[in-house]
Parts: structure tokens; C-alpha cells; sequence
């Protein structure tokens, strides 16, 4: 625990980490945009007949790019801990750590986010409760997203500003 302690001491008293803090606050400021911006959110996208038959025709997989996202987010965050434990360059550890956190713990969120779209563009012509429970659906996995990202900034600031 004391080895702990110190490590934090250790990177509360470096400046780049504020940088580190800096990078999280504008992907949860990307985060929130993007939720109040979303076409398919706020039912202002205009959806073509070719898109609606694509994504009635199509099944959503989540593909290679989750799979390949979350191993390299295990692999950042590992390695940040690992150098973070060595006392190697204490402010890129923190960035490779919490660019792996950010990756695990949003990437199965954004992979959502594009099905819930998806199902929305097909429900495009279905029964107005239809459509609202999928937008909904769409709406809670962007607020899913941003509530992620701001409590991983959070965390964040908490842990260095404490220690600090």
C-alpha cells in the first residue's frame, strides 16, 4: 500500500500529468457533444430507403474491431501499471494506463452505440412507440458513454489532485 501511495505521489507531483488530465476532459467533452449533436438521437437524421433496406438486411456483428480494441486496451493498461510500478516515465505510464481504461471500459459501449443505430435507421417506417423505444434505447447507451467518461475524468483528477 505504501508503494502505492508513493507511486501517486509521485505522479500527482508531475506536470504532464495534468496533460494526461487534459486529453481525458476533451474525449469526455467529445463524449457529450456527440451525444447532444447525434442526428439518430434527437430523431433529426434524414435516412435514405437504401439505408433503411441495408440495416433491415444486415445482421449487426461487432467484428474484429472490439476484439482487437480490447486486447490493446488490457495490453496499455498493464504495461502503464507495470511501468508505473518500475518508476518508469511516471506521466506516459499514466497515459498508456488510462488510454487502456479508456479503451475497456467505453469500446463495448461505442460497439452499442453503432447497433443501437443501426436498429434505429431499420425502424425507420415502424409504429411511432416502435421508433421511440429504439431511439431511447439509442439515447441511454450515449448517456451510458458519457457518464463512463466523465467518472473515468473524475477518478482521475481525484487520484492525482489528492495526492498532489
Amino acid at each position: 500500500m505504501n508503494m502505492l501511495i508513493s507511486e501517486l505521489q509521485m505522479l500527482a507531483g508531475d506536470w504532464r500529468s495534468w496533460i494526461v488530465v487534459a486529453l481525458m476532459a476533451l474525449i469526455a467533452v467529445h463524449s457529450i457533444v456527440y451525444f447532444f449533436m447525434c442526428p439518430y438521437v434527437n430523431g433529426r437524421a434524414t435516412i435514405s430507403d437504401t439505408a433503411v433496406s441495408e440495416a433491415r438486411g444486415t445482421q449487426f456483428k461487432h467484428g474484429v474491431r472490439l476484439g482487437i480494441m480490447m486486447v490493446a486496451g488490457i495490453v496499455l493498461t498493464l504495461a502503464g501499471l507495470f511501468m508505473i510500478a518500475e518508476g518508469v516515465k511516471p506521466a506516459f505510464a499514466l497515459a498508456a494506463m488510462v488510454a487502456g481504461m479508456v479503451i475497456t471500459q467505453t469500446e463495448p459501449t461505442r460497439s452499442m452505440i453503432r447497433e443501437n443505430t443501426q436498429r434505429v435507421v431499420a425502424l425507420r417506417d415502424a409504429e411511432p412507440l416502435v421508433r421511440e423505444a429504439a431511439q431511447n434505447r439509442l439515447r441511454g447507451t450515449h448517456r451510458e458513454l458519457v457518464m463512463t467518461n466523465v467518472a473515468l475524468l473524475a477518478a482521475l483528477v481525484v487520484g492525482i489532485a489528492v495526492f498532489g
